[in-house]
């Protein structure tokens, strides 16, 4: 006679697991798009402080970039992470940072002698310079951090108006420089 060996049933219920947390760049307040890493083809959702949500997804070097409007200074930013076969992470969130605007440019004094107009700003980059009436356009900033345009003779009391351009940062405050009446010519 065989002996009758029983064993009990164990069911194991396999539940859908959270899926790992999402990273998420620093967000400034003149940023319009949000980005981090997650799994490489999970999706991301952004959620806004106003509640407006955005979905996006992770590409295959794990990296994501969803588009938003800007925000303002210290708003919440929450993402979530949603991967193939599991249920949506625990959220991650972040508050938006105030973008520092870029430095001022210069404008060198202008007389009405003058066809050129001058400055500096920062290395490289570039800087808008506005004449009314006679010119509007960005100006390339050297490796010494000069710029120049050429303007032809400009009469007294014209304003000259720049402001400095970099990337990731707002536009710098307008500076301001008025062409100068050079004094006559003495006969003597």
């Amino acid at each position: 006679m065989h002996d009758k060996l029983t064993s009990d049933v164990v069911t194991t219920i396999v539940g859908m697991a959270k899926g790992e947390r999402p990273t998420i760049n620093e967000v400034k307040s003149n940023h319009t798009e949000v980005t981090g890493t997650g799994i490489s083809g999970s999706r991301i959702k952004i959620v806004l402080q106003d509640g407006r949500e955005y979905i996006g997804n992770v590409d295959g070097s794990g990296r994501y970039r969803i588009t938003i409007p800007k925000q303002n200074e210290h708003a919440r930013i929450v993402a979530t992470q949603i991967t193939p076969r599991r249920i949506e992470s625990d959220p991650v969130d972040i508050y938006v940072v105030r973008a520092v605007p870029a430095p001022v440019p210069t404008i060198n004094e202008v007389d009405t002698d003058d066809t050129k107009v001058t400055g500096r700003g920062v290395a490289n980059s570039k800087v808008y310079v506005k004449i009314l009436d006679k010119l509007e356009r960005y100006v390339n900033v050297n490796g010494n951090g000069d710029w120049e345009i050429d303007t032809g003779l400009l009469e007294a009391g014209k304003e000259i108006i720049a402001y400095q351009e970099l990337p990731d940062r707002p536009n710098s405050e307008e500076v301001k420089r008025t062409v100068v009446q050079l004094p006559a010519l003495r006969n003597t």
